[in-house]
C-alpha cells in the first residue's frame, strides 16, 4: 500500500473505506503505514477493529507494529485466550513494551500449557521458575521436563529427570543423560537397555560417558538389526566386535559384510571375505536357476 501521493481528504475517505471493510489486517497496514508517514489517524477506531477479531495473533500484532496502540486492551484479549493459544501470551511479554508481564505469566500458569511454561521461564526475564517449572512437572510431559532442565538455570533437575525416569521414553532419557550434567546416568540408562530401543541403546552407548556398553551392545545384537550391529562397531568406543560382527554374517548382506570387513577395527576380515564369496556363489546360483 502506497499512501505518499493521496491528498489529506482523499487519505481521510480512504481510512473510511478501510475501516469500513473491517479487514483487520488491511487496517494493521494501513495504520502502519499511515502513521510512518506522520498522517492523523484514528488509531483507536483501527484498533477495535483487531479487538472486535478476538483474534490473539492479530493483537499482537496490532501492539507490535502500531505506534500509539494502547496495550491494555489488546493484552486483555491475549489474556483471556489463554486456554486456546498461551505461547501469544510470552510473545506478548517479550515484544511490547509496557506489557504487564506478570498477569501475562499468570495466563500462562493457568493454561496448564507445559511447553508454554516452559518457554517463559526461558525466554522472559524475571518470570516464577519455580512457578512455571511446577506445571512442567505436573504435565509429566518428559520432554518438556529435559528443555527445562537443558535450558532454564535453577531448574530442580532431580525432580525433572524423576519425570523423565518414570516416563519410561527411552530417547528423553537418553537426551537427558547426555546433556544434562550431574544426570542419574545409571537410572536413565536402566531404562534405555528396558525399552529395547535399538537406536536409544546406540546413541546411549556412542555418547554417553560412562555407558554400559555390554549390556547396551547386547540389546542391539539381539535385535535382528544388522545395520545397527554394523554402527556399534564402527562408531562405539569399546564395542565387543566378535557378536556384531556374528549378527552381521548371519544377516548374509553383501552390503553389511563388506562394509564390516573394510570400516570395523578388529573385524576377522579373512572371515567376513569367506562369506562374502559364499554370499556372491549363492546369488550367482539364483540367477542361473530363474533364468531356467
Amino acid at each position: 500500500m502506497n499512501i505518499n501521493n493521496i491528498s489529506k481528504k482523499d487519505l481521510k475517505d480512504l481510512e473510511k473505506g478501510i475501516l469500513s471493510t473491517k479487514n483487520a489486517l488491511l487496517c494493521i497496514m494501513f495504520a502502519e503505514e499511515a502513521i510512518e508517514e506522520d498522517e492523523d489517524i484514528d488509531i483507536d477506531a483501527f484498533e477495535q477493529v483487531i479487538l472486535d477479531t478476538n483474534d490473539s495473533e492479530l493483537c499482537y500484532d496490532f501492539a507490535k507494529r502500531i505506534k500509539g496502540a494502547k496495550i491494555k486492551p489488546l493484552e486483555e484479549v491475549i489474556i483471556k485466550n489463554k486456554d486456546k493459544s498461551p505461547c501469544w501470551c510470552i510473545d506478548f511479554a517479550k515484544d511490547i513494551e509496557g506489557a504487564n508481564r506478570e498477569a501475562l505469566e499468570q495466563a500462562v500458569i493457568d493454561s496448564k500449557d507445559a511447553y508454554c511454561c516452559y518457554k517463559f521461564a526461558r525466554d522472559i526475564e524475571g518470570a516464577n521458575k519455580e512457578a512455571l517449572q511446577q506445571v512442567v512437572i505436573d504435565s509429566k510431559d518428559p520432554k518438556c521436563c529435559y528443555y527445562f532442565a537443558k535450558d532454564v538455570p535453577g531448574a530442580n533437575r532431580e525432580a525433572l529427570e524423576q519425570v523423565v525416569l518414570d516416563s519410561k521414553n527411552a530417547y528423553c532419557c537418553y537426551q537427558f543423560a547426555k546433556y544434562i550434567e550431574g544426570a542419574n546416568r545409571e537410572a536413565l540408562q536402566q531404562v534405555v537397555i528396558e525399552s529395547k530401543d535399538v537406536r536409544c541403546c546406540y546413541d546411549f552407548a556412542k555418547d554417553v560417558p560412562g555407558a554400559n556398553i555390554f549390556a547396551l551392545e547386547y540389546v542391539v545384537v539381539e535385535s535382528n538389526m544388522p545395520d545397527y550391529c554394523y554402527y556399534f562397531a564402527c562408531n562405539v568406543k569399546g564395542a565387543y566386535i566378535e557378536p556384531l560382527e556374528k549378527a552381521v554374517i548371519d544377516s548374509k548382506c553383501f552390503v553389511l559384510c563388506s562394509s564390516f570387513a573394510e570400516d570395523v577395527k578388529g573385524a576377522n576380515v579373512k572371515k567376513l571375505k569367506k562369506v562374502i564369496k559364499e554370499i556372491i556363489k549363492e546369488e550367482e546360483t539364483k540367477q542361473r536357476t530363474l533364468k531356467r
